[in-house]
């Protein structure tokens, strides 16, 4: 414990300027502020998991990684009950009076677990006995935690700082409070996708004490709760990995996955179960370097410390591969694992192919044909049944239950056949099949350098573990699952290094065997922990790299400011003890964000409404004033209003003006961006939005340092002539 606040310390004051304690103090604000809410939902989601022991109390503690499965079989209910309850207006932003039933589901699992554990005791984690093994999860935990606790939008260039957090993780609660539902809105695709981590992360910001407020406003507490609960799902993939590991290596899989797979291996022998000579403490120390190694991936610490989902869907991956290693009946296998792949195709669409198909290949290759039919139809009902607050809740909304997808089948909705061809080309691949396997060994693919040296330790680790006899079999399987995932990134998708995350799941697990492997043999036992130290040090030392070369060797820039230098709350009381010029310059050297929230509102008296249209920009998550936005797939405003004023622009600029809109802040930059990779309408050129703002608007403020191309136009105001 002092080792790893130790870490944290030091970690959260590089880049500091010398201020390594308020530094410090910065992440345990974070943390105490709006880590007990996150803690509070993590508890709540364990006590909610007696529902999978309650259909199946085989899997109910003491039985062996019980506490495990209710873990994250409970973290499936939790989300689905978010977004059920968030769809029906459960979370309605409505004050103090009414948060409580945003806390209503959380409750209910506190009590279910305080009624178990009156009568359990916990499952212990073990890891204790692995002492040095476990030191090995400080680094890759440390980088998660300290960079969860910073703004989004301040680390991970290759993320482009967050984008699509801005743009719709988080940007969709900070909506969906104003609209008092989890609903779909036609200005953002992406809320017609299955969102249950987004709509956990309304659930947080609706449990939040004091006024209601929206994540990205005043201290941001809510958006920091989300990047919390983002980071503990990858602690809690971490530890499935390590009960999966131990779990394989221990005889007990033998009756279950891991005896059926290797009896259709080497049918003409007797299979004895698959734990060798492999000793205890070699098994726990197997387990803790498979937690280790997927903790300390460069890509799962980028992904982990933002509001994103696919630790979500790592966990339940993680989860699925555990209950199928357990010796269960098909329908039980089958109905816990649909659980567990509806819910994560649920968080991330991608899971069905790169989660579902490998589990799924798994489930039949070791199971009798003859229980193909219960166990295929347990696990499909219950996925169904994980997916239907999303099917329902698209199809009432408009008419089509997978849009964006399936628009040739289920109709186009709101969209036109150009921004349903726009879409779909943009999110597929018209590469051949030589392509995509060299795109899989490029950057877009494992060779990507988040992936740091992985993928090569997963391919050392698959030959030492298939030719032991101890975890060969267990082994197959791990390679199995490896090889339909990399075929369905092949075959699907439009190939994004991120998008392979899932393998990371099933690859550090195969390197917790092959460490299990080379404690088999007495003359490799005393190397086994010492390469397998070497293995997760690699890869935490490039995680720790990569987040210390953030914003030019300062990672911690904006830890002590927080949500505030973004959003201009700690500037708006400032600013009016300030001489005029000192805010004029501070005004200069903040972002768009910052003079729309703190000065505009200055200049024009309060009974006069803004609303500010960002063209080009889609990543609205820190204006707090009212805006009109879309993303890039979505139909723009502009464009509507020249069509329904036969391309005049001050037809045009008047019905913008009766939408509310005063202000128009333009992105030249992103509208060329947006044009050259064709996400967006052609027809919306910079070129365009040029003229049409300078002939229509008078020049407010701009933004050209730093390569930056932004301009803020009034349009209630007429050009200077």
């Amino acid at each position: 414990m002092i080792a790893s606040a130790a870490f944290v310390v030091m970690l959260a004051s590089a880049g500091s300027g010398g201020l390594y304690l308020a530094s410090a103090a910065a992440v345990l604000e974070t943390v105490a502020y709006s880590g007990p809410t996150t803690a509070a939902y993590l508890i709540g989601a364990l006590g909610l998991g007696r529902v999978v022991h309650l259909l199946f109390p085989q899997l109910a503690p003491p039985a062996r990684f019980g506490w495990s499965v209710q873990f994250v079989g409970g973290m499936a209910v939790a989300l689905f009950l978010s977004h059920l309850l968030g769809t029906i207006g459960h979370f309605a932003n409505r004050g103090i009076s009414s948060a409580w039933l945003a806390w209503l589901s959380t409750l209910v699992g506190f009590a279910l677990l305080i009624l178990q554990i009156r009568k359990r005791s916990p499952e212990p984690t073990r890891w204790s006995s692995a002492p040095m093994a476990s030191l090995l999860l400080i680094p890759a935990a440390a980088v998660i935690l300290v960079a969860a606790c910073q703004p989004v939008g301040t680390l991970w260039a290759s993320e482009a700082h967050g984008f699509d957090a801005l743009e719709y993780h988080l940007e969709l609660p900070k909506e969906w409070l104003s609209l008092e539902r989890v609903t779909p809105v036609e200005h953002n695709v992406y809320s017609f996708l299955p969102s249950h981590m987004e709509a956990a992360y309304t659930q947080l910001a609706a449990m939040l004490p004091g006024p209601p407020g929206t994540p990205g406003s005043g201290r941001g507490w809510p958006m920091y709760s989300a990047q919390l609960l983002h980071a503990a799902m990858a602690v809690l993939a971490a530890l499935l990995v390590s009960r999966l590991v131990r779990l394989l290596v221990d005889g007990e899989a033998g009756a279950g996955v891991a005896g059926s797979i290797g009896a259709r291996l080497s049918p003409e022998r007797e299979h004895r179960g698959t734990g060798g000579s492999v000793g205890r403490g070699t098994k726990i120390a197997a387990g803790v370097i498979g937690a280790a190694c997927f903790l300390a991936i460069p890509w799962t610490a980028v992904t982990a410390s933002l509001p994103y989902n696919e630790m979500a869907v790592a966990a339940m991956l993680a989860g699925a591969l555990l209950v199928a290693a357990m010796d269960l009946s098909p329908v039980a296998r089958g109905t816990v694992i649909g659980l567990l792949m509806g819910v994560a195709c649920s968080c991330k669409p991608t899971a069905l192919f790169m989660c579902a198909a490998p589990v799924g290949a798994v489930m039949v290759l070791t199971t009798a044909p003859r229980r193909w039919g219960g166990m295929i139809g347990a696990a499909c009902g219950a996925g169904l049944l994980a997916m239907m607050p999303w099917l329902v809740r698209n199809y009432l909304s408009c008419g089509n239950p997978v849009f964006p997808f399936g628009t040739s089948v289920f109709g186009l909705a709101h969209w036109t056949a150009e921004q349903a061809a726009r879409f779909h080309e943009a999110h597929s691949s018209g590469a051949g099949l030589g392509e995509r396997l060299v795109l899989l060994f490029s950057p877009r693919g494992l060779m990507h350098g988040q992936w740091s040296w992985f993928a090569w330790f997963v391919a050392g680790a698959m030959p030492l573990a298939l030719l032991s006899r101890a975890v060969r079999r267990p082994a197959a399987i791990l390679a199995l699952v490896i090889a339909v995932q990399i075929a369905m990134w092949i075959l699907i998708g439009h190939h994004q290094s991120r998008f392979l995350l899932p393998i990371a799941v099933p690859g550090a697990a195969l390197i917790g065997l092959a460490v299990a492997a080379l404690g088999e043999r007495a003359a490799l036992k005393p190397v086994a922990l010492p390469v397998a130290a070497a293995v997760v040090l690699v890869l935490s030392g490039e995680s720790l790299w990569n987040f210390l070369r953030q914003n030019q060797g300062r990672p911690n820039a904006f830890l002590i400011g927080g949500v505030g230098e973004l959003n201009g709350s700690t500037l708006r009381d400032a600013l009016p003890r300030l001489p005029e010029a000192e805010q004029q310059r501070q005004l200069a050297i903040r972002n768009a964000e910052v003079y729309v929230n703190v000065m505009l509102p200055t200049l024009y008296p309060a009974s006069s409404p803004l609303r500010v249209y960002l063209l080009g920009d889609s990543t609205p998550f820190y204006f707090e004033v009212p805006v009109l936005w879309n993303s890039p797939w979505d139909a723009s405003p502009l464009l509507r209003a020249l069509d329904e004023s036969g391309n005049d622009f001050g037809g045009a600029a008047e019905k913008l003006r009766a939408q509310g809109v005063t202000h128009i802040l333009a992105n030249l930059n992103e509208l060329d961006r947006l044009r050259a990779s064709e996400y967006t309408d052609p027809r919306l050129t910079p070129e365009l939005v040029a003229q049409f703002i300078t002939s229509q608007g008078t020049m407010v403020a701009a933004w050209t340092a730093d390569g930056q191309n932004r301009y803020l136009v009034d349009i209630t105001r007429a050009p200077a002539r």
